[in-house]
């Protein structure tokens, strides 16, 4: 009996010290992530470039900003929760034991019911941000590779553009984006190194064919033509990528977004061990006293 109870306090110490520890670092990120999304995806994207690509397409759409906010409230509730778990823990106190259990229960549950609405609500949530990433890129998307006035600023553009050739798409929703009369690119970015310009360019060079993307990464972006599998690809759609980007980013989240849930299951799992544990352990403690097992 003594070596269970035992063992029980030790896995929810260990579950506890994990839940904390999730707590203080989803408020502290969500924060980050409300109040500049941009640094974060930067961030992520730098220490996890080959599962990152494409997050810009996330960054200030509303879907971001929310989800921020849940989680933010996920974790302001899980830190008090696994304080006063500790505190039971370590007076063998089954009220609150009791009380941990009961909050983490009722936490559980709220976060079930947040993702069916969030899926009920899934539609909503796509047209939204792609919505938005459609506006905005007409707006702002003005070519910025393979133009004479090229200059490396980390602008709008240049993430868009990198964004493009890493993923292999063409645009927003392909390359009739830069057929649109009302984009900033067609008025100002039918320009190429070459000399030709106006209807002579039709796509950006970023939606072209490249043997090797290895200039984007060091940086060296006045190279790209080195690496153009058709040096006429702005002059001719058929040598160029042709779907959009909000397409390939839904593809490339399928195809690597396993860490994206396998972080929220295994948090829930730990959420339920918690509250299982708890209630063994309670079980274990004298009911008539508080003052422990022993």
């Amino acid at each position: 009996m003594y070596y269970s109870f035992t063992i029980l306090k030790f896995l929810l110490f260990f579950i506890n010290f994990i839940l904390l520890v999730f707590g203080i670092a989803s408020v502290a990120i969500s924060s980050w992530v409300i109040v500049n999304d941009e640094g974060f995806i930067e961030t992520v994207q730098f220490f996890w470039s080959d599962n990152a690509n494409g997050l810009e397409i996330f960054q200030g759409t509303a879907l971001l900003r929310y989800f921020g906010y849940a989680v933010i409230f996920i974790g302001s509730v899980t830190i008090p929760i696994t304080l006063v778990e500790f505190c039971g823990l370590a007076n063998e106190n089954r009220r609150l034991l009791q009380v941990s259990a009961g909050f983490m229960t009722i936490l559980i549950v709220l976060e079930v019911a947040g993702a069916i609405t969030m899926g009920s609500l899934a539609s909503k949530w796509t047209e939204d941000y792609e919505h938005t990433n459609k506006a905005r890129f007409m707006t702002n998307y003005s070519g910025a590779i393979g133009t004479p006035d090229f200059t490396p600023i980390k602008s709008y553009t240049l993430k868009m553009e990198i964004m493009m050739i890493n993923l292999e798409c063409c645009g927003m929703n392909g390359v009739n984006d830069f057929k649109n009369e009302q984009s900033r690119w067609y008025s100002e970015g039918r320009k190429y190194i070459d000399g030709f310009s106006g209807d002579l360019v039709k796509i950006p060079a970023a939606c072209c064919q490249y043997s090797n993307k290895d200039f984007i990464k060091t940086g060296d972006y006045q190279s790209f033509n080195k690496y153009l599998i058709d040096e006429n690809c702005v002059k001719a759609y058929p040598e160029s990528n042709t779907v959009g980007c909000l397409a390939k980013v839904r593809e490339n989240i399928q195809m690597k977004g396993l860490p994206y849930i396998a972080i929220p299951i295994g948090i829930s799992v730990f959420q339920a061990s918690l509250v299982v544990f708890s209630i063994l352990l309670i079980r274990k403690i004298k009911p008539f006293s508080d003052d422990g097992f022993y």
